[in-house]
């Protein structure tokens, strides 16, 4: 509340409370209304305060977003870097392997075919 000079001291403390009141609503509102008067500078020292706690505590969330951000990057690109020895030696998991061919050569007929990569390994009936 500001220019509260001007206004007499019933009338303030009324209008205090119900500023009061209304701010109960709100999540993140701050709970006592802060009463300034520019002209004598009272309430000048806490506005300042406060703003100052506020910015403070935004840069200090920026910090720890920012940590968070350029340490998950880093688990990702070390993820990434590292492959275990059986990926290495097997090769890539989604190309199809073509069975060996069955002793009868009329059921062979199905392993001349060329299969797209897939994701899995078809069945052959």
């Amino acid at each position: 509340m500001t220019k509260c000079d001007m206004v007499v001291l019933p009338d303030l403390a009324r209008r205090h409370t119900l500023i009061k009141e209304r701010l109960k609503i709100f999540k993140n509102g701050i709970d006592p209304p802060l009463m300034v008067s520019a002209k004598k500078g009272s309430g000048i020292v806490k506005l300042r305060f406060l703003i100052l706690s506020i910015v403070g505590g935004l840069e200090r969330a920026r910090e720890v977003a920012n940590r968070k951000k350029l340490f998950r990057f880093a688990n990702v690109k070390s993820w990434r870097n590292s492959t275990s020895r059986d990926q290495q030696k097997k090769g890539p998991s989604y190309y199809v392997r073509l069975r060996k061919g069955l002793k009868n050569p009329s059921k062979n007929k199905r392993t001349d075919r060329k299969f797209k990569k897939t994701s899995k390994a078809r069945k052959y009936k």
